[in-house]
């Protein structure tokens, strides 16, 4: 993407009137260490350590470790749910950004975060990733979430919704120009 360009995509289901539903889109990026996570100080969150039950905290502090800015590789692969946030930042240790944002109006809208430092698949060393959700539903799968967790179709059979991806960067950065000598680049 080029800074400051939007992607935004505009999806449509139609369905019975009262279908239940839970969609979250999948972004997947390789964080550096350093990597800010730019969310609300003191949001709710449910987290799910390692597959294990559900617990209860605020932003940043989703687990023994504050999730704000990551770190190095601590064999950990965690999945936390934000409900009710709409939007989400991930900022590099360069200044460079994406964003994320959900419109879903009637719909309940939350923030996925898969944050995996090395602990999956079964703790393979050097794979980093994180993985941003914006979601509709309050619950990550259908089949644990209360009627309110979940998304509805309304008496009019569709439901309409749209998110966007937005880069942005706080500096400008460059790279060299490939066979340049170092001395050259300095």
């Amino acid at each position: 993407m080029t800074v400051g360009a939007q992607v935004r995509v505009d999806y449509r289901l139609v369905a019975a009137p009262g279908f239940r539903f839970i969609w979250a889109m999948h972004a997947l990026v390789m964080p550096d260490v350093g990597t800010r996570l730019d969310l609300p100080a003191g949001h709710p969150v449910r987290a799910w350590p390692s597959g294990a039950t559900a617990v209860q905290r605020t932003w940043p502090r989703v687990t023994e470790n504050s999730w704000d800015r990551l770190g190095e590789d601590d064999g950990s692969a965690v999945f936390a749910l934000l409900p009710g946030l709409d939007r989400c930042a991930v900022t590099a240790p360069d200044g460079s950004s994406l964003g994320w944002r959900i419109w879903a109006p009637g719909q309940p809208v939350s923030i996925g975060l898969f944050r995996n430092l090395g602990g999956f698949p079964d703790r393979l060393s050097g794979y980093r990733t994180l993985g941003i959700e914006p979601m509709i539903g309050h619950a990550h799968e259908l089949a644990t979430a209360r009627p309110a967790e979940t998304g509805c179709v309304p008496a009019s059979g569709e439901v309409e919704w749209s998110v966007a991806v937005t880069s942005a960067a706080t500096r400008p950065t460059r790279s060299p120009a490939v066979g340049t000598p170092a001395a050259d680049r300095e």
